[in-house]
């Protein structure tokens, strides 16, 4: 028997691609070949739960670069009095025209996207509820061994400042099969073990092509001391898997037409994936980093920004204040149980005169006749701030992507709103990621941004590093800050307005 084990990337590969071109065809013809019952698929607990995690957030980001290049042509600009052979150039009907197909796929890919993730969803949930399918849980043996993993930095833990801890427990599931499936080495001598990763960075032995196709020596000298009866083959893509070990098993199920085509659409992604790799080997020549770990950069860059530091103290002294907020409003509680054991006594009278006097020391237009009177007025005081402040409470954290709402109890609320945040980072372009603050949409109130230059670097014709330029992260968020500062002290100017009525009410009136 054979067994498969395929890391997220591969299934994720598989609905979406990495040209982003949607195809369901691959993962379709996968579940019939798993249903022939030639083959089994092992899945870790993990990548089921990152598999549909991720799913949406991958075919999100078709639509993210399809507006990405939409503006990119809105941005085009031109020179005036510089013509061709024909006279002036119309440069807006010139980025009009070229527009509108994308346009044109964007409205298509808004229309169909809903559907075409919840048909995805039913496929992958066929695979994984196949009952050629074994899911291995996550148990407290395989999370001890994945932490070890990553105190001792072994592969896939030893890139420095990467968190692997996920990539850990995929490969200590790889290496400790036979204890969940004994009948790998029991029963079937002829069984073996397929682990596939496009993700050679973390478990191959090394970057340059004669190695990728090599386990880490961390991991495959794991897997021999653990247990070297166990058969096991490493691949970095599906399509040599299939086109090299499988060919019997499509053949027989009847698949081969399809995986061809398939198999030709993987070579294509080889042959971008060779060349973006030859770029990479540029950008790490002139001391840049590799495009692919600019999600990590900008989160690191976000996290130790002055900027978003203040905004999290910000953050803070609002929650701070929500928790003032929560104990007068249970103040307020105290004392209308309190006033109503005090109706119809011979206090009421006073007690009333009182509270007037309070009022006109306020300048408010109230009077009250009775203490059910006064209940009432606090009751409608009381109203302005009672609200969820658990739920209310501000994050210890600023995540590029997660908006933030302020709850601003008697007012609207004020949104913190990500705009264009899924990146493409290309050797010498640019992204440009905004942060709007607002009470509703229509009627920005602030904004901030956040500009990623990725730096490029080019060859000379004698194969030395020729032009280059670093890359530059600049953060903006004074003006946001701004906007949150204003709003925390209108959030602080109520509960003093409160703390007034309540120390009045519990020290001089009752």
């Amino acid at each position: 028997m054979k067994y498969l084990l395929l890391d997220t990337n591969i299934f994720l590969n598989i609905i979406v691609n990495r040209r982003k071109d949607i195809n369901q065809s691959l993962i379709e013809n996968f579940m019939k070949l798993l249903e022939y019952g030639e083959v089994k698929l092992i899945v870790p607990s993990l990548i089921r739960h990152e598999v549909y995690k991720h799913l949406e957030q991958e075919i999100d980001k078709v639509k993210g670069e399809i507006e990405s290049n939409i503006k990119s042509l809105s941005n085009i600009y031109w020179i005036n009095g510089l013509t061709d052979t024909n006279g002036n150039i119309d440069i807006e009907a010139i980025k009009k025209e070229a527009m509108a197909p994308l346009q044109t796929t964007l409205s298509t890919f808004e229309r169909k996207v809903s559907d075409y993730k919840k048909s995805s969803n039913l496929l992958l949930d066929k695979i994984f509820q196949s009952e050629n399918t074994i899911i291995i849980a996550d148990d407290h043996v395989l999370i001890t061994k994945a932490l070890q993993r990553q105190i001792y930095k072994k592969a896939p833990c030893h890139i420095e400042g990467k968190n692997s801890i996920g990539d850990a427990l995929i490969i200590e599931v790889l290496i400790n099969l036979p204890n969940y499936i004994p009948n790998i080495v029991e029963d079937d001598v002829n069984s073996i073990v397929y682990f596939v990763t496009d993700n050679y960075k973390d478990f191959s032995s090394g970057k340059e092509a004669s190695l990728r196709e090599l386990l880490h020596p961390h991991i495959s000298n794991d897997l021999a001391s653990n247990f070297p009866q166990m058969k096991y083959k490493y691949f970095t893509s599906l399509s040599k898997l299939i086109s090299i070990d499988l060919q019997e098993e499509v053949k027989n199920a009847q698949l081969s037409e399809e995986f061809t085509r398939n198999l030709k659409e993987e070579e294509h992604m080889a042959e971008c994936e060779y060349w973006d790799q030859y770029e990479e080997n540029i950008r790490e020549a002139c001391g840049l980093p590799s495009l692919d770990s600019f999600d990590y950069i900008l989160e690191q860059t976000l996290e130790r920004h002055n900027g978003v530091n203040e905004l999290l103290t910000i953050f803070e002294s609002i929650n701070e204040t929500y928790t003032k907020l929560e104990e007068e409003l249970s103040e307020y509680y105290d004392i209308i149980d309190n006033l109503q054991s005090l109706k119809n006594t011979p206090d009421e009278i006073s007690m009333v005169e009182k509270f007037n006097q309070f009022l006109v020391s306020l300048k408010e237009r109230d009077h009250c006749y009775n203490l059910e009177d006064v209940i009432d007025w606090i009751e409608y005081k009381k109203g302005f701030i009672e609200m969820d402040y658990f739920s209310a409470k501000l994050p210890d954290n600023f995540v590029l992507g997660e908006d933030v709402c302020i709850t601003l109890i008697n007012s609207e609320n004020l949104y913190l709103h990500w705009e264009n945040t899924n990146i493409i980072p290309s050797n010498g372009d640019q992204d440009y990621i905004e942060l709007e603050c607002y009470h509703n949409p229509q009627s920005i109130l602030s904004c901030g941004s956040i500009e990623v230059d990725y730096g490029f670097g080019e060859l000379d014709n004698e194969g030395a590093i020729g032009d280059a330029s670093d890359y530059r992260i600049d953060i903006h968020f004074s003006d946001v800050i701004a906007t949150v500062k204003d709003s925390h002290e209108k959030i602080i100017e109520l509960s003093n307005i409160h703390r007034i009525y309540l120390n009045f009410l519990s020290k001089d009136f009752i």
